[in-house]
């Protein structure tokens, strides 16, 4: 009989947990919205802004890459590292980060 009760008990504690739980269905703020515009006279009109300047080509997040330009050569600055991987190479050892 307990085992009864105590198996009713816990259906009944998980029924009300899942009612309690329950919400309503999401909508989106934007569901209403019906555009005037077919797809491509949006692309037209945002063409045409482009051409006008007013708008951007694309949005910018602030990562592109800006590249200044050398004055140096490839060869010289192969060079330059061969010359400075020679004037640090020690006698044999591998250096503080090995642990010498």
């Amino acid at each position: 009989m307990n085992i009864r009760h105590l198996v009713l008990f816990a259906a009944l504690a998980t029924a009300a947990a899942g009612i309690q739980a329950q919400q309503t269905e999401f909508r989106a703020p934007d569901s209403g919205f019906h555009s005037a515009l077919t797809r491509a006279e949006v692309r037209a009109d945002q063409r045409d802004a482009f051409i006008a300047g007013v708008t951007p080509q694309k949005m910018h997040d602030g990562q592109d890459m800006h590249y200044a330009a050398g004055t140096q050569t490839r060869r010289d600055v192969r060079a330059e590292a061969i010359q400075s991987a020679q004037l640090h190479r020690r006698d044999g050892t591998r250096g503080m980060y090995f642990g010498d």
